[in-house]
Order: structure tokens, then C-alpha cells, then sequence
């Protein structure tokens, strides 16, 4: 008897030093540490399922009504609204339970401060400050490499990573210190949920951002098209080895919302450089010749086998224009072809001529701070832009539209000073309908990462 009792009480506590639950059971103990939690020995019990990322209806049909279910709902940025979290009180899949317990589910439900303002949209919610001090992920690396405030963040997907391309920078708060025209940061973070780690290009001497082309920084001129004040990023787009940046050349900056662009031009870098940007001469658009493409936005297209440019006029009023080309005369300007009319494609000078005199718009004005994506879950092509206050998605069943049936995401009530949002169909979780995007604020003067959930 002495022996027997030793014995079970070596068991026991050879479980307990490894952190395992012990049950006895008509069939003895469980070799794999699985935690089984019944006070009857004759009791029958079941293994939980992994539930996680289901809906409650699916978990009960999991157990065969087995178990009953508690819903705790927890506000979550990262779960769909009503998908399960995880167990409570500590349980896990795999897990062993008595029939007919009752079992605690963590629901998730919208996150704090989230707002929907469209009856399509389940929410929008900022996951985090990508820019500026209060940055938690980037904010210290920023303000060592000479970044306080900045805008923008257009992304560009390079092969398996994403490069943002940040608008005029400075050093200090109130746009004041050191004036940077662009910089450029890379990611490979995958879980957009948490806020967005940037990986800075920086110069490897003093440890600053590098731009891929300075503004000259003089004061401006309505009319002189030999003065500049800045260059900012429009867009950008990976070829073959190269990764290339759509530019605009400011002269001038008008009433809020209006200013004057040169040319809207291309520069490109190695993919693997990402340092040294030369200009690419052949492409460049100057105002002369075509006013409505101040500001390009290029996207390919997998489907036509076309390299899109979207194209708006300086400022924050005019409408979008459309041009394409295959993607193997991407250098090739006198390839491009614009859409004149509906399904009409006119290419090299003559479009750009007849879009000068007479612009066909894919998007009526007006149009700002624009980006395309195509977005499996709508099955459309979409386009984010600025409108009277509002950020919105327009949608498509073509990538050169016309693009309508609008879409409200945020304005002024819950950002103030929002003025840009910009997608990549990369930037998605959940098959589509869940969206992530960069987002302009020009009250902080810094770029917000932002989650839209679609319904």
C-alpha cells in the first residue's frame, strides 16, 4: 500500500514540475500534457476545436453541441467584428472539457474610436501614427534621421517588400528646420494589425534620409515655369529591375489647394540601390503640352497587360484623365496612348492634344491626392482620393473606368486637416475587405495607418 502511494505521488509530482494538469481517468493519465478539466471521473469529455477566426454559429456546430458557449466581446483591430478570439479562462484548441460545460468565447467587436460613415463600410479604425513622435514603431528612428513632420506616403510594392514615398518633410514642429523635399522608407512588416515598422533609406555618413530628387526651394512664381519650390511624389512603380518615381515640379502654391506644376517627370534606382536615382529624360510631362497630367499615378494592370497613368491637373480641383501602355514600352513615351473618348485611345502627341483641348474624365472633377487598387472582395478596381472634405473610394469594373458609385470613408470631423489616403492591392487582409492605407492629416502634418473594413 505504502509503495502504491509513493508511487502516484511521484506521478503527481513529476506533473507538477512539468507544468501539466493531471486528470485520472478510468483509461489512466494523458501522456501529452493535454489539460482535462472534469471533476467526474465517468464524465465524457471533448477536445476543443480551434475556433479562432470563426463565427459562433460555426463554433457550435464544430462541438455538435457538445458545449455551451459564453460570447465576451473584446474590441479588437485585428478580428473581423463577431469572429472569435480565442477561449477564456485560459483554455486553448486541444484542450480536454466535460460535456455540457459551459465555455467562455473572446468575440471581437469594432475597436475604440472607430466610425462608419457609409452603410458599405463596417468600420475605419487608425491602428497607429506611422509618421512624427508619436510614432511608436518609427517615431525615435524618424526624428534621428532629421524627420518631425511629413505627408504623404504613397506605397509601391518592390518585389516582396513596399516602399513609401513621403512629400515635403522638416526637421522641426510647425514645418519649420531642416526642409526635405521627399524621402523614401521600405518595409517588410506583414502584419498591418500592430502598425507598420519603416526600415529609413538613409545616407550611411550623417545618417539622414535621402530624397530622389531635391526641390530647389526658391519662392514661387504663378508664371515663371524656371522657378521651382518643391518636388513631391505622385506615385511610383516597379519594371523589371528598376523601380521608377513619378514626380511633380511646384512652382507655385496658390489658395489652400491650388498650386502650379511644371512638369510631372521620372526618376528611377536599381531596385536592390534604392540610394542613387537618375533622371529618365524621356519621360516627362510638362505643362504645356499636357496640363491634366501635373500629377501621374501609375498602376499595371495583370489583367490587360497595360501600365496605367492617372492624371490630374496641379491642385486639388481638377478631374482625372487616363493614359496606358504595355508594359515592355514603359520607356517609351511616344507609346502611350489617352483615352479621348469612351473605349477611344489616341496615342503619343495627338491624345495629349486632344485631352488638352477637351479632357475626357474616367473621374469628374474633383479629384486629389489619388491612388488605384483592384480589390478582390468587390471585385472592382478602386480609386482613394480627397473630395470636399472627404477621403473616398470610387469603384470600377475596368481599370480606365469611368469609376463612380462612391464610397465615404472619413472627413474633417474625424481627422482635421485630412487631405490623402493611398492604397496598394497588396495592403489587404480577409480576401480584400479588409483595407489598409496610409492617411494624410494636415493638423499634425504626419501620415496615420489606417484599417477600413468593408461590409
Amino acid at each position: 500500500m505504502k509503495k502504491r502511494l509513493v508511487f502516484s505521488l511521484l506521478i503527481i509530482l513529476a506533473f507538477m514540475l512539468t507544468g501539466c494538469d493531471l486528470t485520472f481517468s478510468e483509461n489512466g493519465t494523458d501522456g501529452d500534457c493535454t489539460k482535462i478539466i472534469t471533476n467526474n471521473k465517468d464524465a465524457q469529455t471533448i477536445v476543443l476545436p480551434d475556433v479562432s477566426g470563426k463565427t459562433l454559429v460555426e463554433a457550435i456546430v464544430s462541438v455538435n453541441g457538445d458545449l455551451n458557449f459564453n460570447p465576451i466581446y473584446v474590441k479588437s483591430n485585428e478580428f473581423l467584428p463577431g469572429k472569435i478570439i480565442s477561449y477564456g479562462a485560459g483554455l486553448k484548441a486541444g484542450d480536454v472539457v466535460e460535456v455540457g460545460m459551459t465555455i467562455d468565447l473572446k468575440v471581437a467587436e469594432k475597436p475604440e474610436n472607430s466610425v462608419s460613415h457609409d452603410d458599405r463600410i463596417e468600420f475605419v479604425s487608425e491602428i497607429s501614427r506611422l509618421t512624427g513622435p508619436n510614432s511608436i514603431e518609427n517615431g525615435s528612428d524618424l526624428l534621428d534621421a532629421g524627420i518631425y513632420g511629413t505627408d504623404l506616403g504613397i506605397p509601391v510594392q518592390i518585389d516582396d517588400r513596399i516602399m513609401f514615398l513621403f512629400g515635403d518633410s522638416f526637421s522641426s514642429s510647425g514645418m519649420k528646420g531642416m526642409w526635405t523635399s521627399n524621402f523614401m522608407a521600405l518595409t517588410t512588416d506583414t502584419n498591418y494589425n500592430d502598425g507598420l515598422n519603416l526600415d529609413l533609406i538613409t545616407n550611411k555618413d550623417n545618417g539622414m534620409t535621402i530624397s530622389f530628387a531635391q526641390g530647389k526651394h526658391q519662392n514661387g512664381n504663378e508664371t515663371d515655369t524656371s522657378v521651382e519650390v518643391t518636388k513631391i511624389p505622385t506615385g511610383g512603380i516597379q519594371v523589371g529591375d528598376y523601380v521608377y518615381v513619378f514626380f511633380m515640379s511646384i512652382r507655385y502654391w496658390g489658395i489652400a489647394g491650388e498650386w502650379n506644376v511644371n512638369y510631372n517627370q521620372v526618376v528611377r534606382s536599381n531596385k536592390t540601390d534604392l540610394k542613387n536615382w537618375e533622371l529618365v529624360n524621356g519621360l516627362k510631362w510638362s505643362e504645356e503640352e499636357a496640363p491634366n497630367f501635373g500629377q501621374i499615378y501609375p498602376f499595371r494592370d495583370s489583367k490587360t497587360g497595360y501600365i496605367y497613368i492617372y492624371g490630374i491637373p496641379g491642385g486639388r480641383n481638377g478631374g482625372c484623365v487616363i493614359g496606358r501602355v504595355k508594359e515592355e514600352n514603359f520607356l517609351n513615351k511616344n507609346e502611350y496612348e489617352y483615352q479621348t473618348a469612351e473605349g477611344i485611345w489616341t496615342k503619343g502627341q495627338t491624345g495629349l492634344s486632344i485631352i488638352k483641348q477637351s479632357p475626357y474624365y474616367i473621374v469628374s472633377p474633383q479629384v486629389s491626392e489619388l491612388s488605384v487598387s483592384y480589390n478582390e472582395y468587390l471585385n472592382k478596381y478602386i480609386m482613394s482620393f480627397y473630395k470636399n472634405g472627404k477621403l473616398i473610394f470610387v469603384q470600377s469594373d475596368k481599370p480606365d473606368g469611368a469609376f463612380t458609385d462612391s464610397i465615404y470613408l472619413l472627413d474633417q470631423t474625424d481627422y482635421n486637416g485630412i487631405y490623402g489616403g493611398f492604397i496598394l492591392p497588396s495592403l489587404t487582409n480577409d480576401g480584400g475587405k479588409s483595407i489598409y492605407m496610409t492617411v494624410s492629416c494636415w493638423k499634425d502634418y504626419n501620415v496615420y495607418w489606417v484599417k477600413v473594413v468593408l461590409k
